[in-house]
């Protein structure tokens, strides 16, 4: 699958595949040599604000590239962009794209899933959004690799996959600012953009968010100080997506968290939801998906998995 899609790409900073072949009776994928070391090995506990914004700036050009081509990668990361030390090159890796992790509820709890996946997923990839995943879940990726490359962390960090997953649709992280006083606001400001839990509420398109990356290195080069500026002034989306909102259905949805309020306090309750086919059934039940995330107390310790089951429609 990642020798088909990027086998024609003409991007500089994507590591392209130049053979697939048998090996051993395995299938096997050869790379291009990029002689490279992973992100995460350089980041330690924050970058000087001038490396972050040339590699940040070099992360942005790639991907509005790479969007361009209508691919989005799923899975930006850290440990998945390689650095060339000696030529300042970027590369980005690992177009495989099989699976939405969250989805795979027997490896979740593999603490390498937890640290190297669920930590970088978008609020929609997590499949508890009534969101289709598209190239802004790579904005938001891009998002935590930058909060990490400035505060040495990632925004939410617990052992508890589905702690993870409820903090990327429910919790505000901490800005970089406030973490890392190095980091200056209007860097900071951008990082949080991209972290916005609704998609249309991020960059609407990789090129205005490297124009800003480009304003704060000018300013930095020219005084010395990166002061704040209006942010995504250069941000024009490309394509035409019409957001993923439910109209006209305010009173059922307050029937159907009315009856959550009531089940979440221990009471049993069964809903029927009738229309006719095509009416928006499926989508008015999937409206239920981010407030079952968001309580906790009573549906993260594995009580949404189990009512899953009693609800077809989600």
């Amino acid at each position: 699958h990642e020798h088909a899609l990027i086998r024609g790409l003409e991007i500089e900073g994507i590591i392209r595949p130049l053979d697939v072949i048998e090996l051993d009776g395995c299938i096997a994928l050869v790379m291009e040599d990029f002689d490279g070391v992973p992100l995460g090995r350089i980041i330690g506990d924050g970058l000087e604000i001038g490396a972050f914004l040339e590699l940040a700036s070099g992360l942005a050009e790639i991907l509005s590239e790479l969007h361009q081509h209508d691919i989005t990668h799923r899975s930006i990361k850290p440990g998945n962009i390689l650095i060339h030390r000696g030529k300042k090159r970027i590369g980005l890796t690992d177009f495989g794209i099989a699976s939405e992790i969250a989805h795979l509820h027997d490896e979740i709890y593999n603490p390498w899933v937890i640290q190297e996946v669920l930590a970088y997923i978008s609020p929609e990839q997590t499949g508890r959004m009534n969101c289709p995943v598209d190239y802004r879940s790579d904005l938001y990726s891009l998002g935590v690799t930058f909060y990490q490359m400035l505060t040495g962390r990632v925004p939410f960090i617990s052992k508890d996959p589905m702690e993870i997953i409820h903090a990327h649709i429910a919790r505000s992280p901490i800005p970089p600012h406030t973490e890392s006083p190095a980091v200056p606001p209007a860097v900071s400001g951008i990082v949080m953009k991209l972290l916005a839990k609704a998609p249309q509420e991020r960059y609407q398109n990789s090129a205005g968010l490297l124009a800003d990356l480009r304003e704060c290195r000018h300013r930095l080069h020219s005084t010395g100080r990166i002061e704040p500026f209006t942010l995504a002034s250069q941000d024009i989306s490309t394509r035409f997506i019409i957001p993923q909102l439910l109209v006209g259905r305010e009173a059922e949805l307050a029937h159907l968290g009315s009856s959550l309020d009531r089940v979440s306090r221990g009471r049993a309750e069964v809903l029927l939801v009738s229309g006719e086919p095509g009416i928006g059934k499926s989508a008015l039940i999937q409206e239920l998906h981010k407030p079952i995330v968001a309580r906790r107390g009573y549906f993260l310790a594995g009580k949404y998995e189990e009512l899953r089951r009693y609800l077809p429609y989600s």
